[in-house]
């Protein structure tokens, strides 16, 4: 026994048992089942431990922030959102320390604001993940805890349906036959989106900037990690675009297709060019194979986190249990 899981005292061993852990991380299915259990039943007990490493702020309108938000990012808000931010920022969250305390409160319906009232904290979250990103785009975050923060309070929930429109199976088949007789390589994309659920866009830039061999260091993966990682039934592609307006981290998709898209790839024509062919061919829009794909994999995985983090919608994501009462 003084060398299995329990000492010769009848306690378990530390050291065995951390080896055993550290041996179960290094297997990805076994890692993907420890992490779902500890996030489980100690969610509460992680998320703690991670806003101790926190870096000391506090939040501070400034003129700085002001300028960016209006100049410098990507999106610049109006002047009348700007006085719409101003007011609730100055109620609910000017002088807060960033921690475990605002985070609680962030990830709430409502939160009790300056002016003694509960506000609802969809707006603050929308705020507070603009600061964040000021943060970081000024050096004051690390990317680390830059995504960590992002991750941890979703923005605004705009109640968006994926789309409407009606798909029948009859219609992505029909759409496939045709481009498989008639365009093999938009047909090879099509496939590509339908298994992975990329966007258009994402998939013509993989397809143009397909670089399997090459090494990149992932932050929050704390580890380097080749562009294409192939498995035993599945490959993933690193695209890096976590932080992009539309957002995409990995591509997953088949291993059977790998010989195609490479042999395929380079034949495809411009998004503008696909798109003509696609409407005089009356074959379905690659947007509407992505929205097949995505209420396919929805529906299979259900209204949780293992399809928001695969189809990269990580703005998305319950980091915290959800309060439905």
């Amino acid at each position: 026994m003084r060398y299995g899981l329990i000492d010769a005292e009848g306690r378990l061993n530390k050291a065995v048992v951390l080896a055993l852990i550290d041996a179960l991380m290094q297997d990805e299915a076994l890692k993907d089942e420890v992490l779902n259990y500890i996030l489980k039943y100690y969610k509460k007990d992680v998320q703690e431990r991670l806003s101790e490493a926190l870096p000391k702020i506090e939040l501070r309108w400034s003129e700085d922030f002001e300028k960016w938000l209006t100049e410098k990012k990507s999106k610049p808000i109006s002047e009348r959102t700007l006085r719409d931010y101003r007011s609730i920022w100055f109620k609910c969250l000017e002088g807060k320390a960033l921690g475990w305390h605002l985070l609680k409160q962030l990830e709430g319906k409502q939160m009790l604001c300056s002016d003694g009232v509960y506000h609802p904290t969809s707006w603050p979250r929308q705020i507070f993940r603009h600061y964040i990103r000021y943060l970081y785009a000024v050096g004051k975050l690390d990317y680390d805890t830059y995504t960590r923060l992002l991750l941890a309070i979703p923005g605004r929930r705009y109640g968006r349906r994926l789309s409407q429109k009606a798909i029948e199976v009859g219609d992505i088949v029909g759409s496939l036959q045709v481009l498989k007789d008639r365009r093999p390589d938009i047909y090879i994309l099509y496939l590509f989106m339908l298994y992975s659920s990329v966007r258009f866009e994402h998939a013509l830039r993989l397809f143009d900037e397909w670089n399997p061999d090459e090494k990149l260091y992932i932050s929050y993966l704390n580890r380097n990690v080749k562009r294409l990682e192939c498995f035993d039934m599945f490959c993933r592609y690193y695209m890096g675009k976590e932080t992009d307006k539309k957002p995409t981290g990995f591509a997953y998709f088949p291993k059977q297709l790998l010989a195609l898209i490479e042999r395929y790839r380079e034949k495809l024509p411009n998004k503008r060019r696909i798109e003509r062919i696609v409407s005089n061919l009356s074959i379905l829009k690659p947007k509407m194979i992505r929205v097949s794909a995505l209420r396919e994999m929805k529906a299979v995985f259900g209204d949780t986190d293992v399809w928001r983090f695969i189809t990269s919608k990580f703005g998305e994501l319950y980091q915290y249990p959800q309060d439905t009462t």
